[in-house]
């Protein structure tokens, strides 16, 4: 009975704690970057890793962060309009960014760096306005303690003293993360999966935080109704859950062909197909996180630079189109993304025509269609319907090749009225105020 009373306080106090939170920042942002950088480290399997500690400590001595700049990346990812970074704190391998409390193989003590790089990163990001998240793993391979809760034959088997002992540590390093650096924004939570979810003791790490930094958003690493403030979708996994619960949500995904190491600067998608990307996010009510790596001299290649710099840029130009509007999403009405704010529509082009494009479905009057980077006004037509659901007719217009985007062109429509009126493919009338 105490117990559950126990349960019931601690889930109210939580609840409390969840609502007094400033979620709105975070639904805004639309854009942000995982700085993913740490040790290249590939073991045989987890156990080897603290197995072979002395490898993993050869391996950080190769970690010099001679090139690292936190200013110029400040401000580097100031200009391309990012509004919130991630940056790895802490890998599965168990090498951190900050001087650990608890053990030695982190930047200060284990690298030729010798500083804390977490602090360095920090106070730059902070300079320049940009919020602040923390990935942390919870899973930490190089420890012998982390490998107390193994699988044997089918059964999972506990040494619970050592077990304890570990997550001391971890709660160690977490109440440093939220007591030596400053007011944080985000703690990435990863590596839960690892483990079974009740041996993380859960209760506890929610303690830490609301004690420490009440005002933090965590993300759901536990995939658990009732933790964190929103959810990490990686590339691969589905969203259909997500969007059936209506939850506040951010997809990331790799730059390159791998998440680290030299993959990862390899098949670096281009602007185009990172615009694609975030529109088929953000008309999902998502925010596009994107994985770029940095080497272990603290290096972020120009390829990447190169592409998120080009991808920015069409951002900033299309600022209108993008940024506080609402996501207009019925299959079949434009060959492209639909954005609305007031009485204006935003219509996103990913594919360049040289015959008229064709809007489906719209019941509203049109006043004009005006290309948004010029101000250009467009010739257009409205054709007779050619279905008996859509009783206005489709809505032809020209995009002259002068006008052309090679990644996205914008266009604007203006409607007579603010209340948009859409008549589905399958005849259903859809509205938005």
């Amino acid at each position: 009975m105490i117990f559950r009373v126990f349960i019931c306080f601690w889930i109210s106090c939580y609840a409390w704690a969840q609502s007094s939170k400033n979620l709105q920042w975070f639904s805004d942002a639309r854009f942000g970057l995982f700085i993913n950088w740490t040790l290249d480290y590939e073991p045989q399997d987890p156990e080897s890793v603290a197995r072979s500690l002395e490898n993993v400590k050869k391996e950080a001595n190769k970690f010099d962060a001679s090139m690292f700049q936190p200013k110029e990346w400040a401000k580097t990812f100031k200009e391309w309009g990012v509004r919130y970074v991630i940056i790895t704190a802490k890998s599965r391998v168990g090498f951190t960014l900050f001087e650990s409390p608890v053990f030695d193989l982190d930047a200060k003590k284990a690298t030729p760096a010798r500083r804390d790089l977490l602090k360095e990163f920090t106070e730059a990001m902070r300079a320049e306005g940009i919020k602040i998240g923390f990935q942390y793993s919870l899973a930490d391979y190089s420890h012998p303690f982390y490998h107390a809760v193994r699988k044997e034959d089918g059964k999972v088997k506990v040494d619970y003293f050592n077990w304890s002992q570990y997550l001391e540590k971890l709660q160690a390093e977490l109440k440093h993360l939220c007591t030596a650096y400053g007011k944080i924004d985000i703690l990435w939570l990863d590596g839960a999966e690892e483990r079974p979810i009740g041996f993380w003791q859960k209760e506890d790490i929610l303690s830490i935080v609301q004690q420490h930094q009440p005002h933090l958003l965590m993300n759901n690493p536990f995939n658990l109704s009732g933790f964190g403030d929103y959810k990490t979708i990686r590339a691969g996994d589905s969203i259909r859950a997500v969007l059936s619960e209506g939850v506040v949500w951010e997809y990331y995904f790799p730059l390159g062909f791998a998440w680290r190491g030299a993959q990862a600067e390899t098949h670096i998608k281009p602007a185009y197909e990172l615009v694609r990307i975030f529109e088929d996010v953000a008309k999902r009510g998502g925010n596009l996180l994107i994985n770029i790596y940095a080497d272990y001299h603290g290096n972020i290649s120009q390829e990447q630079r190169k592409s998120i710099a080009a991808f920015a840029s069409w951002m900033k130009q299309n600022e209108e189109a993008v940024y506080n509007v609402t996501p207009i999403s019925v299959a079949g009405v434009f060959n492209g993304s639909i954005n609305k704010r007031g009485n204006i529509l935003y219509l996103i082009a990913f594919e360049n025509s040289r015959n008229e494009l064709l809007i489906k479905g719209l019941q509203n009057e049109v006043e004009e269609i005006v290309h948004l980077k010029t101000g250009q006004k467009l010739s257009w037509r409205q054709s007779a319907d050619v279905t008996q659901f859509n009783q206005k007719g489709w809505i032809y217009f020209k995009l002259p090749a002068e006008l052309e985007d090679s990644i996205a062109t914008v266009v604007t429509v203006k409607l007579k009225s603010s209340k948009l009126m859409i008549r589905g493919h399958d005849g259903k009338l859809y509205e938005w105020n």
